[in-house]
């Protein structure tokens, strides 16, 4: 199968045959339908690029059917190799229903990916002096904005932690997200031109031996300068 898909890619088969098609070499040379002929180069294309099925191909291991269904599997979710290979040692059938909840559980994340995507938001409100923001998103995006933060937020921290003050780490976040606006990015964390926001002065910072603020409580299992929230 694999040496008729390189025939196949290379033209090599137009130089030892009339036929008018790959699919008219094959099945002369397999003896087979046209159909199976097709089946079998459509299954050889994926097959390259799966090292552990394509070494059981060629053991005699895996059949061309059997074959079809993992790469069927794979088309939908990359990882799913190992485990399709692990089926074929439980009949057709079996393989060919891992197959199927394999594309289902694929279809299901691809469907919440796209709610997710399709209710995406950034919202904000105000309170008084305050500007409240609620964000949501794909995961995989909303991964990216935090780590694009989490330098910031880090520098942050260790720069409080030597001056032995201490914030919530969202509040570093927070500081984070504005000197990124503002093109701080990789200034000092002490920069007051970054620390400070227009027009207003930054809380004052928290110091060792302080009170939490309200709402707050510091947890010894967590690092300094990250608390939790009382419910």
């Amino acid at each position: 199968m694999l040496h008729a898909r390189r025939a196949v890619t290379s033209g090599g088969w137009r130089q030892v045959s009339h036929a008018a098609s790959p699919e008219q070499w094959l099945a002369n040379v397999l003896g087979s339908s046209e159909h199976v002929a097709r089946e079998t180069l459509t299954t050889a294309e994926p097959v390259e690029a799966l090292p552990a099925t394509e070494e059981k191909l060629r053991a005699g291991e895996l059949s061309l059917a059997q074959a079809a269904q993992v790469t069927a599997a794979v088309a939908v979710d990359p990882d799913a190799e190992k485990r399709m290979l692990a089926a074929t040692k439980r009949g057709f059938r079996e393989l060919r229903a891992t197959k199927e909840r394999v594309i289902t559980a694929a279809e299901d994340q691809e469907r919440l990916r796209r709610i997710a995507k399709t209710e995406r938001h950034f919202s904000t409100w105000t309170q008084g002096l305050a500007t409240h923001a609620s964000l949501s998103g794909p995961t995989e995006e909303v991964q990216e904005l935090l780590a694009a933060l989490e330098p910031g937020t880090r520098a942050r921290f260790e720069a409080e932690r030597k001056a032995g003050e201490y914030e919530p780490n969202a509040a570093y976040r927070y500081d984070a997200l504005i000197d990124l606006v503002r093109g701080c990015h990789g200034r000092d964390g002490r920069d007051e031109a970054c620390r400070t926001s227009a027009g207003g002065a930054r809380a004052a910072p928290r110091r060792v031996g302080d009170r939490p603020r309200r709402g707050h409580v510091r947890d010894p299992r967590r690092r300094p300068g990250t608390c939790v929230t009382r419910s």
